[in-house]
Parts: structure tokens; sequence; C-alpha cells
């Protein structure tokens, strides 16, 4: 099996909302957003979302965005979301691939 990985293009928003759909019935608290949250500003243009593909099938994703807050204190918090296909990723090779993804893009933040 080989897995290429790629930065996010217009045409995979809906194929992530649908891998959303399909996780809810494992972890039933993480609800799918609508295709049009992946254009967000915060993620950049496609630069903070990095997509998994066995050939032409998307089978993980990663995806952050980074919100400073000022109160008391003055921290920097992201939000992530990072899924992958179990059937094809059960030992979490793909799912560790994209968090390093997230490692690099939390330090460009």
């Amino acid at each position: 099996m080989t897995i290429t990985y790629r930065y996010f293009i217009a045409n995979d928003a809906q194929i992530m909302t649908n891998m959303q759909g399909r996780s809810i019935e494992e972890c039933p608290d993480t609800g799918p957003f609508e295709p049009n949250f992946w254009h967000s500003p915060g993620f950049e243009g496609g630069k903070n979302i990095f997509i998994a593909e066995k050939g032409e099938e998307i089978v993980g994703y990663a995806a952050i965005m980074s919100a400073y807050y000022a109160n008391t204190i003055e921290a920097r918090v992201f939000w992530i979301d990072l899924r992958t296909d179990l059937e094809i990723d059960p030992d979490l090779a793909i799912k560790d691939t994209l968090g390093q993804f997230l490692d690099r893009s939390s330090d460009r933040s």
C-alpha cells in the first residue's frame, strides 16, 4: 500500500465531510462540519490541511487552525482535526505521519 501526502484542494472538502460522518459512528461527540468550513481563512488556503491518499482515495487528513487569545494571560490555542480510515490504517501509521504535519504547522504559526 502506497500512501501519498499533499495539501488540501477545494474538491477535498466534501470527501472530508463524508469521512467525518463515518467517524461519528466510532466517536459520537465529533460532529461533522459543513464542506465550506474547510475554506475558512484560518486554514490559509489549504496550507494548514494535509491530505493522505491511497491512489486517488482520501484515507486521512490533518487540519490545524490557530487562534490568539488575550485575557489575563496571552496564549495561542490550536484547534486540530486528525482522522484516518481505520480499515486502511489499523496500525495508525498514516495518523502518525499526519501528526508530524501538525507538529510542523504549529511551529510555523
